[in-house]
């Protein structure tokens, strides 16, 4: 969870900071002068946030993101499809199993390790966790947690090179 947590602070982080400061951006490009010092973060804090945020929550799904830099940022962005993105929505799965407990998001584990790469058996489902799952589950070569790190690293380092 935590990963998780600080991926999306991360992919929160990045688009403040496009957007506060990359020419042509919908903020940059209205503005020639800010006012104050510390204009142009502040105002991209509130472009990029809900209105009531922090009291409502504020999604940073990464396909969320990538919908939020295209409607603010110029082409040619770093929030573009990145080569883990399948990985990244298994993990968002494995994420709401853990955090929400409801029976959409265990749903959603369970036909997740039914499926490939996976392909868990009936067998295999009887005594399953995420847990479990995550320690003791191979996934590209290695195990399920490491593998989901790995993923989380390359992504920010897709981002920044």
């Amino acid at each position: 969870m935590s990963a998780w947590t600080d991926w999306e602070e991360f992919i929160k982080a990045l688009l403040l900071a496009d957007v506060a400061t990359t020419p042509g951006t919908c903020l940059t490009n209205e503005v020639r002068q800010f006012r104050t010092r510390g204009a142009h973060w502040r105002l991209a804090d509130l472009i990029i946030n809900h209105p009531d945020s922090p009291e409502s929550f504020v999604p940073w799904d990464y396909d969320m993101v990538k919908d939020r830099a295209n409607r603010f940022l110029p082409n040619g962005h770093r929030f573009v499809a990145l080569a883990v993105s399948g990985e990244i929505k298994k993990m968002k799965t494995i994420r709401n199993a853990v955090a929400h407990g409801s029976d959409k998001a265990w749903h959603s584990f369970r036909k997740m390790v039914k499926a490939a790469p996976f392909n868990f058996t009936s067998g295999q489902m009887r005594f399953l966790t995420v847990g479990r799952f995550l320690v003791a589950t191979n996934w590209n070569g290695s195990k399920a947690l490491t593998t989901a790190l790995n993923t989380l690293d390359t992504a920010a380092r897709q981002l920044v090179p």
